[in-house]
């Protein structure tokens, strides 16, 4: 899911759903059927209003830009999380799969570059930027991991396979959703983060 100005938008087998985040009611979709998709994930609008959506299954990240969508390009790894580097402007992807590379892939060069290779982990769920710090939430190793400046460690364990995760900057708190748990913990990011 992400959220611009009104608009929650939603990820699901089939494509896209647009709503009105305060009433509930669908605003729109953008149908992915045509491409085939495998396991359309994760989900980011960029500044210009462009989204971007990670199929994992397909190794692919599509474009959806005035309601239309394309394959944007194939990605070096089955890619989970997305999310922007607020620095630059780049599309970060981080992998599920064996893979500890994390990637950004600029949107007008079309080229990819390393980010940093985390010494453990892989299966990533999901990815924020917090002040320059990639946080990221690996299924592998059940943690949260921070990147700076391309070194990446593990800050805390957790009691389960964590999913996609969320940020509230304005408490500096994240929200981590379990797979078949049940269950939502809040992270308080402290110093060490």
């Amino acid at each position: 899911m992400f959220i611009v100005g009104r608009s929650l938008w939603v990820v699901d087998a089939e494509g896209v759903h647009e709503f009105d985040r305060f009433t509930g009611s669908q605003l729109g979709f953008v149908d992915l059927s045509a491409f085939e998709p495998g396991f359309p994930n994760d989900i980011v609008v960029t500044a210009t209003g462009d989204l971007y959506v990670t199929d994992t299954d397909a190794s692919r990240l599509y474009k959806i830009s005035d309601g239309v969508a394309s394959i944007a390009t194939e990605t070096p790894y089955p890619a989970n999380g997305i999310t922007i580097n607020p620095a630059n402007g780049r599309l970060i992807l981080v992998p599920w799969s064996d893979s500890v590379e994390f990637v950004e892939w600029d949107v007008d060069s079309m080229e990819f570059s390393t980010l940093g290779m985390a010494p453990t982990g892989g299966s990533f769920d999901g990815v924020e930027v917090v002040e320059g710090k990639i946080i990221t939430a690996s299924q592998a190793d059940k943690s949260l991991h921070v990147m700076v400046d391309g070194i990446d460690r593990l800050v805390i364990e957790l009691p389960g396979r964590p999913a996609d995760i969320g940020v509230d900057t304005r408490r500096m708190h994240i929200a981590v959703p379990y797979v078949g748990r049940d269950q939502v913990d809040i992270v308080v990011l402290e110093p060490q983060f």
